[in-house]
């Protein structure tokens, strides 16, 4: 059973009025897909978590140069095609 320490948290603070030295960068953009109940396949970079699921993360300039919205049709699709649902 999943209990409430089971669930990943993060605290992301990009501050610009106290920027830490190779925060971000020139990346402004932190795009995420979170999968909470389902393992899909992990590309290089996913963080894996303990429980069924994954994140994957894309930092860039813009937010429409993020390649996780094909990710997320490829996610939907095996969790729609998988012999548990």
């Amino acid at each position: 059973m999943t209990t409430l320490s089971d669930i990943l948290f993060e605290d992301l603070a990009a501050d610009a009025a106290a920027p830490d030295p190779g925060m971000l960068g020139e990346h402004r953009v932190m795009d995420s897909l979170i999968a909470l109940g389902f393992d899909p396949e992990p590309a290089p970079g996913d963080l894996v978590l303990a429980e069924t699921g994954a994140v994957a993360r894309h930092l860039g300039a813009d937010t429409h140069s993020s390649p996780l919205s094909g990710r997320l049709a490829v996610w939907r699709r095996d969790m729609t095609s998988s012999p548990s649902s």
